[in-house]
């Protein structure tokens, strides 16, 4: 859970406060603050976050390592 909050904090910048996040099949509820610290709730459903957007884990991954510069 820690390098998942690292990717998130990485790419704070460009993410909504509020929004669902996919990882390999599982959803999340990510809560981003102004002081930096990430909030993650695991979904059982997406009921109640219709209005959210969803973000998968790998376009994040793709997005750090542009930012780090790494090709591949």
């Amino acid at each position: 859970m820690h390098g998942l909050c690292w990717v998130l904090r990485m790419c704070r910048a460009e993410l909504p406060r509020e929004f669902v996040l996919r990882v390999e099949g599982t959803y999340w509820r990510c809560y981003l603050s102004d002081d930096g610290s990430v909030k993650l709730i695991s979904l059982k459903s997406l009921v109640g976050t219709e209005d959210l957007p969803v973000i998968e884990l790998s376009e994040l991954q793709k997005r750090v390592k542009q930012l780090l510069g790494i090709v591949g």
